[in-house]
């Protein structure tokens, strides 16, 4: 990788005053050993880093500490041609946003446990998804000869054209790479070209001018052929372990409006102490069985949880035992407790030793395994897990239930999103009727 100062201060336009040293100029032939250049430090010291995208701990450099260039440092790719690929793909996938991350923080005397932490502030999935974005943009500037990442907004702007243009919906697309960007620049201490007016504006235009189909929202179910199903079933305590954690889970799933992540949380543990990340477990202790039937349940480490306060929400049971989500998990949870880890406490296991927690991916499976059995029973093809979720609120709210409680109840951070996306229209077939009288 070449390093070279990093420039600061936009006009708007894109035009940048040079800090610090000239850049390096690139290697001409793109496939050289690539070589390091001065860079600078945010600190009173001679020794700075130099940053490394590989993961390996940064390389001291030598030179005359200069608070103002504080952090703008570059990395130009020097990807070269096909004949050079084995050299190319490696760097490319070293390209990742906790190795930049690790190797800034470092070399501004961060210790490793403290920099390493920062990997919990977002997602697993979002953490992938900005790597993926970051190392098209590295591929992108690499292909075009120019400094990893860019000072200049006309090359940024080209790979929002690139990278958006092409999709029938950008909107998406546009929030998850001007995201990634930014966490990007963020990891360089460098200006963002994203916040320049004209890019904002080039962003409107993408959406504006290259959406070509609406938004297609989840499906609702059929509510009456999960009911037919199970009501066609024994009763919970005379099912197959199997059985009786499909059907536990998707009641569930219909009275509280579950995503899978709900059930198995993609939200991270960190020990300091010891440097593992391991990932949040629903445990039976968030289960509460009330003397009234009722089942207290406490979210925590799921989506809109940010700040791991938890949901606590209140479940009423049926009175069909063969309907009763809470009588159904009573029985799952008393039969697997014999091989439940006593540490960690997971409520739903996998159905194999050693019976750990089950993962979202498996709990989607669990739910599409469900409604392909219902399909036996009237449910139309073509469902997916995830309708489970504006199935459950768009039942509640035809049912007459209070909105406000159908959404605390499914854990919605805003009314608007509850509604909008969430809530289906579903007018009384007599409306037209009756208006055009």
């Amino acid at each position: 990788m070449l390093v070279r100062s990093g420039r600061a201060g936009a006009d708007g336009l894109g035009r940048r005053e040079q800090l610090g040293k000239p850049a390096v100029s690139p290697d001409p032939e793109g496939s050289r050993h690539h070589r390091g250049a001065t860079c600078r430090r945010d600190a009173d010291r001679a020794d700075v880093a130099r940053p490394a995208v590989d993961g390996t701990p940064p390389t001291a450099v030598h030179g005359t500490a200069d608070p103002a260039s504080a952090g703008n440092t570059f990395v130009s790719p020097s990807i070269g041609a096909a004949a050079d690929r084995a050299t190319s793909e490696p760097q490319v996938d070293a390209v990742r946003l906790e190795n930049l991350w690790c190797t800034r923080l470092e070399a501004r005397g961060w210790s490793r446990a403290a920099s390493n932490y920062l990997r919990v502030s977002l997602a697993s999935s979002t953490l992938a998804t900005y790597d993926r974005y970051i190392r098209d943009f590295f591929v992108f500037c690499g292909a075009r000869g120019v400094s990893f990442p860019p000072d200049d907004s006309a090359v940024l702007a080209d790979f929002f054209m690139h990278r958006c243009g092409s999709s029938d919906r950008p909107h998406s697309t546009v929030r998850c790479v001007s995201a990634a960007i930014s966490a990007l620049y963020e990891a360089f201490g460098a200006d963002n070209p994203a916040r320049d007016p004209f890019i904002v504006r080039l962003l409107q235009a993408i959406v504006k001018g290259g959406t070509r189909a609406p938004m297609v929202r989840s499906a609702i179910m059929d509510v009456s052929a999960f009911v037919r199903m199970f009501q066609s079933w024994p009763d919970s305590a005379e099912l197959s372990t199997k059985q009786l954690r499909l059907k536990t889970i998707t009641l569930l799933s219909l009275a509280l409006m579950l995503r899978p992540s709900d059930v198995a949380p993609l939200a991270k543990r960190y020990e300091s102490s010891t440097g593992v990340i391991s990932d949040f477990v629903m445990s039976t202790d968030q289960f509460q069985f009330n003397a009234d039937g009722s089942l207290g349940v406490t979210f925590l480490g799921v989506k809109n949880d940010s700040q791991r306060t938890g949901f606590q929400v209140t479940l009423p049971p049926s009175p069909d035992s063969k309907l009763n989500p809470v009588e159904a998990l009573r029985i799952y949870l008393a039969r697997t407790e014999s091989v439940r880890c006593p540490t960690t406490k997971p409520a739903f296991l996998t159905l194999v030793r050693p019976f750990k927690a089950i993962s979202a991916s498996t709990v989607a499976e669990v739910l599409q395994q469900a409604i392909t059995a219902a399909e036996k029973f009237g449910l139309p093809t073509g469902h997916r897990p995830k309708d489970f979720r504006p199935t459950g609120a768009t039942r509640a709210v035809q049912l007459g239930f209070d909105t406000d409680d159908v959404q605390r109840l499914g854990r919605w951070k805003t009314r608007s999103v509850f509604l909008e996306h969430y809530v289906h229209n579903a007018i009384q077939s007599s409306y037209t009727e009756q208006m055009l009288k």
